[in-house]
């Protein structure tokens, strides 16, 4: 059934670009979208069961990126694209010999894809891959910056005081409307989350 549910999700994402006027997303930055975007748990939170070696937590060779999400997919926020022209480097890097005139080939870690696979063969081993991803995402209307992006507590009820700076980016949205988003502080242990409201 995974490929009946991923046209279907394919098939809303072009429909909703074209009622909203957007620019059509390339095949590789659809297929981005649903990569990027997909859930790693089940609806009750836990892992990705393992049907096959009836292993709790299915691995990501296992499951792949994970269950497709439609609603994230519509929205991922940024895309990775890749060009025509990086599929045939990367066939080349694949099989160039040294009697072959190459002229550009692209490994596969490189190939700008939305996933990343690196061998790792020896203990002194050391790889350096690249990405280019795309905003699809319009801009806000208010820029926020804070006047401390880490916080670092040393003791126990330390308390650190900092600033958030809110300015409008570019034209404003008229009277009645109504702006949202949060602030987050993550750490390995814990997020804590404030809610943003702007009245406009």
């Amino acid at each position: 059934m995974a490929t009946p549910h991923v046209s279907g999700i394919v098939a809303l994402i072009m429909s909703k670009l074209k009622y909203e006027n957007k620019r059509q997303w390339s095949i590789s930055e659809i297929q981005s979208a649903l990569i990027t975007t997909t859930n790693t748990f089940d609806l009750d939170g836990r892992p990705i069961f393992d049907e096959a070696t009836f292993n709790d937590s299915a691995n990501i060779l296992q499951r792949g990126a994970g269950q497709v999400n439609a609603t994230n997919a519509m929205d991922p926020g940024l895309v990775y694209n890749i060009e025509p022209d990086d599929y045939v480097a990367y066939l080349c890097g694949i099989f160039s010999n040294n009697n072959t005139d190459v002229q550009r080939s692209i490994s596969g870690e490189q190939l700008n894809y939305p996933s990343i696979g690196i061998p790792m063969a020896s203990s002194s081993a050391s790889t350096t891959i690249s990405r280019t991803v795309t905003n699809i995402t319009e801009p806000p209307f208010v820029k926020i910056y804070l006047s401390e992006y880490m916080l670092s507590f040393t003791r126990f009820e330390q308390q650190i005081t900092y600033d958030i700076t809110f300015s409008m980016n570019g034209s404003h949205p008229g009277s009645g409307v109504i702006g949202q988003g949060e602030l987050s502080w993550v750490s390995s242990k814990h997020t804590v989350t404030s809610p943003i409201y702007i009245a406009f």
